[in-house]
């Protein structure tokens, strides 16, 4: 069987593909980069901005530990993507406010996310993708790792 016929190959081409085509987009980014879980906290804050949210919300949201968190957020705050602020009833608490320097990084993420999807389904008809999202769901669910640790067998 050649490289052509196997599922894996296929998937990690695309994935480096994909990756190259948001670097290409990154290159005219003016925004800083924020690492992976910095971008995924971003995001948070963003969808909720309307709440307050504590550093014990994103410990939880993301099931990392105290010290990992606290890590995080003071380089965000360093780096000029958020404050921590007091709250009225309890002053041991300090919400998460987002910065409008991570405001226009997380916008331009979602550009970038728009965009990438629009390439990868260039030419792709409704049908083909909704068949691929039901593909890739059932590989994805095949490959979780709670499926073995919930008896199924490798």
């Amino acid at each position: 069987m050649g490289r052509d016929e196997h599922i894996g190959f296929h998937l990690r081409t695309a994935d480096v593909l994909a990756k190259r085509f948001r670097e290409s987009l990154g290159e005219l980014n003016p925004v800083e980069r924020l690492t992976g879980l910095q971008g995924w906290v971003v995001g948070y804050l963003y969808e909720h901005r309307d709440a307050d949210v504590f550093q014990r919300d994103l410990e939880s949201v993301f099931s990392v530990r105290r010290s990992t968190m606290t890590n995080i957020l003071q380089l965000m705050e360093k780096n000029g993507y958020i404050k921590r602020e007091s709250v009225y009833h309890d002053a041991r608490l300090k919400k998460i406010i987002l910065l409008p320097k991570a405001i226009s990084s997380h916008e331009y993420v979602m550009q970038t996310i728009r965009e990438t999807e629009r390439k990868i389904a260039e030419g792709l008809t409704q049908e083909e993708i909704d068949t691929f999202l039901h593909i890739i769901k059932k590989i994805e669910k095949n490959l979780d790792t709670k499926h073995y640790q919930d008896g199924g067998t490798l």
